[in-house]
């Protein structure tokens, strides 16, 4: 659950453009999706002097293979949900998911994140399996 203190004349925008809950985990990509849906409709303000208070999440913990597993199925189901699926935006999208996964193996030589990688990549772009696909 997200608690937001919002202005009252933009609270109609949050009720409009709702969290989206099929994402899992700690709704990794929320804010981007948001944001995006929100964008084709109305113009999007950087406020550099914003302040926001994050709380620690329960990811930090978590073991990095599911971690990256979720990752990546949520990057994938964003994909999906709000961009074409012509042949540069598939492209554009598989170049990021070898991004995250060369990251984590060249810099954090982590291969249980990379394992976790291929198995989000495979459950949520291959396969198209797992609570994202249920009603899309």
């Amino acid at each position: 659950n997200i608690s937001l203190v919002v202005d009252l004349p933009f609270l109609d925008i949050f009720i409009k453009y709702e969290f989206d809950e099929k994402l899992e985990g700690y709704s990794y990509m929320e804010d981007i999706d948001f944001s995006y849906r929100v964008s084709r409709e109305y113009k999007l303000i950087y406020q550099p002097l914003a302040k926001l208070n994050h709380y620690a999440t329960t990811y930090k913990n978590s073991d990095d293979r599911a971690l990256r597993r979720m990752m990546v199925q949520n990057h994938s189901y964003i994909f999906r949900k709000n961009l074409r699926q012509d042949l540069i935006h598939i492209y554009a999208h598989l170049l990021s998911i070898l991004g995250i996964f060369l990251y984590n193996l060249i810099l954090w030589k982590n291969l249980r994140a990379c394992l976790g990688i291929l198995e989000g990549f495979w459950y949520g772009t291959i396969q198209k399996q797992g609570p994202y696909f249920k009603k899309l």
